[in-house]
């Protein structure tokens, strides 16, 4: 992911060759060759998508792109930050390789799962996890992401997890395990929560030069909140449906998603399909998108 982009522009290559030079392990030979397939592991994907994001968005500034605002979605918020001029791209990429490593010992100390949930409301999925957790008599599945109506994901330990799909399968249109390494924005990363907040301390965060939605808030937040909020994301709820409703609500209609997949033009599709919606992670999506935006 992200070569045309390399081979095509020097802002691209500087900051895949930045990355490398301060990292422990070479992020160009996993997001472009990937030999020994770790690209989907927690370690090596959250930092893999935070270069090629930051390196697309460069691109994206070159071509006369102009944000007005910004939301990230999960590891996706700490390019957004990075953009919005709260961190150095330095800074941003030491907290994202230690969240991805903090996170990958989570899994260890707190082994979980996830699974999306399409098809059911919002409210019911809270409401069941609240139920199990209630049985239980602790906090074991929450709601890790709530993306747009009708698409939401649970996580938490494997038991309680199984509890709420028996539960939700009776309305739901699909319910689909998620490939992923630890059950993630649940209290099963309180351990990498924990760390994050200490590690992070010494950073500056600045004031935001371009407004920024938080994950956890739903709302803008400051460089003193991002701060606060930065290491509570990794253990609670993803609030990205009531963060795209924030920006909507503030009159933005056309929304250009920066990164791997298009994951977040869906969600604003699902919201309200007369949004304007682009994407850019290599040279076609990055013609279509000028184009699109005349």
């Amino acid at each position: 992911m992200g070569k045309s982009l390399y081979d095509n522009y020097e802002v691209s290559r500087e900051i895949f060759d930045k990355a490398n030079e301060l990292l422990d392990w070479d992020v160009k030979e996993v997001c472009f060759t990937d030999v020994d397939q770790v690209i989907n592991q927690t370690r090596y994907s959250q930092v893999a998508i935070f270069v090629t994001s930051i390196a697309a968005y460069k691109v994206a500034l070159a071509q006369g792109i102009t944000p007005q605002a910004f939301a990230g979605f999960s590891a996706g918020e700490y390019s957004a930050l990075v953009a919005s001029g709260m961190l150095s791209f330095e800074d941003g990429l030491k907290i994202i390789d230690h969240r991805a490593a903090f996170m990958t010992e989570a899994t260890l100390v707190n082994p979980g799962i996830m699974r999306s949930v399409l098809g059911v409301d919002a409210k019911v999925v809270y409401d069941v996890c609240d139920d199990i957790n209630k049985v239980l008599k602790k906090v074991d599945v929450v709601v890790a992401n709530d993306n747009c109506p009708g698409q939401v994901t649970i996580s938490g330990t494997e038991e309680a997890v199984e509890m709420a799909t028996q539960v939700l399968k009776i309305g739901a249109r699909r319910i689909i395990p998620l490939r992923v390494g630890g059950a993630f924005h649940s209290p099963m990363m309180d351990y990498a929560k924990d760390k994050l907040t200490t590690f992070i301390e010494p950073f500056e965060f600045k004031p935001p030069s371009i407004p920024i939605v938080s994950n956890v808030s739903a709302d803008y937040m400051d460089n003193v909140k991002a701060k606060q909020f930065l290491p509570q994301q990794v253990a609670t709820t993803v609030h990205f449906r009531q963060s795209l409703n924030r920006l909507i609500a503030d009159g933005f209609d056309t929304f250009v998603e920066i990164g791997v997949k298009r994951t977040v033009v869906g969600f604003v599709r699902v919201i309200d399909s007369s949004l304007n919606t682009y994407h850019i992670d290599d040279m076609k999506s990055l013609t279509q998108t000028l184009e699109g935006l005349g």
